[in-house]
């Protein structure tokens, strides 16, 4: 991860009520060959399936054989579209997040795709379906919701027995969502009670507090996951521990 200047932390924890998710757009078309470089400019990078990937304004670039061939996925075999904007594997599993340009008044904006993922190295494709066929879940698609960051981890669930995979997002205007079960079922995360009632009320912008931008999960803490968040109106530390580790019991 990269590092970034801490200079608030609030450790406190508001969800609203999550669905289950109901994944469609399948794709399963063989990445493109040979294509060399179509962007040098990647704002994220990351290892998967063995090879340097890198997101791009062009797509997903990546090479299996350091750097001497790049192959690449766009809209033309598999993404939503080709500017990418966020990207993070976790396990087996590669996110990303799309966006594309729609006219806004006289002017294009850029509207959020939400994410997709892979867990083949990209021979298929799934993108969340966050509108009203699917999780239903407002305010992820569209202008000034772009998905600048994504950050998952697999963690041991001792009081579960089992594998637990946390998985985060920040969607700016759109808020940040979280994931306990590795994106099927999905919540939006606010820091505060008065955050998620000036989040939903009409007629009014999310506030500097509700606009996100990046997010970060360390689970360097034994019995603790801490996930940090990255907002316009500070940054925020959320702590997630075993059930049975938490105050009420």
């Amino acid at each position: 991860y990269v590092n970034r200047p801490i200079w608030a932390a609030l450790a406190m924890l508001v969800v609203a009520g999550g669905v289950s998710a109901q994944r469609v757009t399948h794709y399963d078309i063989a990445a493109v060959a040979d294509s060399g470089l179509k962007s040098t400019v990647a704002i994220d990078l990351a290892n998967y399936y063995s090879g340097i990937w890198l997101a791009t304004g062009k797509g997903l670039q990546f090479s299996l054989d350091d750097g001497l061939t790049w192959l690449q996925y766009s809209s033309a075999n598999g993404l939503v579209s080709n500017n990418v904007s966020a990207m993070n594997p976790v396990g087996n599993r590669l996110w990303v997040a799309t966006n594309h340009n729609e006219p806004a008044g006289d002017q294009l904006a850029t509207f959020s795709d939400g994410p997709s993922f892979t867990d083949d190295g990209g021979n298929l494709w799934t993108q969340i379906d966050f509108g009203s066929s699917g999780l239903n879940i407002p305010y992820v698609w569209g202008g000034d919701r772009t998905i600048f960051d994504i950050t998952g981890m697999r963690d041991i669930d001792t009081y579960n027995n089992g594998v637990t995979v946390l998985m985060f997002f920040t969607a700016f205007a759109g808020g940040f969502l979280a994931s306990r079960d590795g994106g099927v079922n999905w919540l939006r995360i606010f820091a505060t009670p008065s955050d998620s009632v000036q989040f939903f009320t009409v007629g009014q912008p999310p506030s500097l507090r509700n606009r996100y931008f990046s997010c970060a999960a360390d689970s360097s803490h034994g019995d603790s996951t801490f996930v940090w968040a990255g907002t316009a109106g500070g940054v925020f530390q959320y702590v997630y521990v075993q059930p049975r580790e938490k105050l009420y019991s």
